[in-house]
């Protein structure tokens, strides 16, 4: 249902009850509430930024924008994760994926990119070991080498 039809609904129900602009904190309150349960980051912070324009000290309001931004900083850095990895920009999707993990060790699908990314990272690694023996001429310590590379388990 479109907000603006729900806070026209609470007001005409609320009539007689108190002021215009408590039930208008009332409905933005429920609405930031949806939004948070929704995952729906954006929409929460808009409809808390609202209210602490009415009402700056309204219930736990600058508590839940804390907890909304903190969300959201998880979600962009978990998306810039993934795309770093899909772009096989691997120190950023390290970087970005470590510090997801580092603040919230349930993120979803964090811990299975963050590993991708150290396989990844563990093979290149092993590769230009590899290529290094060789161009050197240590034969066996290049095929060793490769062979590890090689064992690697491989992620999409």
């Amino acid at each position: 249902m479109h907000r603006q039809t729900v806070w026209r609904q609470d007001k005409s129900r609320a009539k007689g009850r108190g002021s215009e602009r408590e039930y208008r904190l009332s409905s933005l309150y429920r609405q930031a509430q949806q939004c948070i349960a929704d995952r729906d980051w954006d929409g929460a912070l808009a409809n808390l930024e609202q209210i602490s324009l009415i009402e700056p000290d309204y219930q736990d309001t600058a508590g839940l924008a804390a907890q909304v931004w903190h969300k959201t900083r998880l979600h962009q850095a978990y998306r810039q994760g993934a795309e770093c990895l899909d772009r096989r920009d691997l120190e950023g999707a390290l970087g970005y994926l470590t510090w997801v993990v580092n603040q919230s060790p349930d993120y979803p699908d964090a811990r299975a990119k963050l590993r991708q990314a150290q396989q990844q990272v563990r093979l290149v690694e092993l590769y230009r070991q590899g290529l290094n023996h060789y161009s050197q001429g240590r034969w066996s310590e290049a095929i060793e080498t490769f062979d590890k590379a090689f064992a690697l388990p491989r992620s999409a």
